[in-house]
């Protein structure tokens, strides 16, 4: 599993392409049923996967920032002042100091 991590993590281009078609027949050789499964879903999902290697961009920054929203939501729900509610995202982050209510 650390080599397919070191994969997605330092190879690009054709590189990383080639990398990933070794890790997936080296797996496929293992008696390591789980990571044999693994293995064969990288390999249904590949063209898209290895899209990755020419265009290294992530959805990573945005889908936590949407989750922190969500969470702030769930935790203010019934408070009808909306500016506390913008403050809680920056109190969570330690932006700024907890008011005393």
């Amino acid at each position: 599993m650390e080599i397919f991590i070191s994969i997605m993590n330092v190879l690009l281009g054709e590189d990383g392409k080639l990398a990933l078609k070794r890790w997936i027949n080296a797996v496929a050789d293992s008696a390591i049923k789980p990571l044999i499964k693994f293995a064969r879903t990288i390999a249904r999902h590949y063209d898209k996967i290895v899209t990755y290697f020419d265009h290294p961009l992530s959805s990573g920054l945005a889908e936590g920032i949407n989750n922190l929203i969500a969470t702030v939501k769930k935790k203010a729900y019934g408070y009808r002042n909306m500016e506390y509610f913008k403050l809680i995202p920056q109190m969570r982050d330690n932006k700024i100091k907890s008011p005393n209510f």
